[in-house]
């Protein structure tokens, strides 16, 4: 069966969508990656997260779970400016 020797490749991952098994990839991590570049581009949904561990990418899109803001940083560098910072205090306020 051509799932369970994708599966058996060396750095090959079972894809999880809200904890049910959705398939295999060979290469997580550039799945993984190649995800969020289409989330920074509005799309997909700004709350659905993914993350691999060893053997596992897990994409969740469930409603109701804690989200947190990340700030996204080049070389260390983060995105956000001082003048971001002041538009979402204003708009806070």
């Amino acid at each position: 069966m051509l799932v369970d020797r994708r599966l058996s490749q060396p750095g090959s991952a079972l894809v999880f969508l809200n904890g049910h098994i959705l398939g295999v990839h060979c290469r997580p991590e550039l799945f993984a990656h190649r995800f969020r570049t289409l989330r920074r581009a509005a799309r997909v949904g700004c709350f659905v997260s993914i993350y691999v561990e060893p053997g596992r990418c897990h994409i969740a899109a469930d409603g109701g779970r804690v989200c947190r803001p990340l700030i996204i940083a080049d070389a260390g560098v983060p995105r956000v400016t001082s003048e971001h910072m002041q538009v979402i205090t204003t708009l806070a306020a």
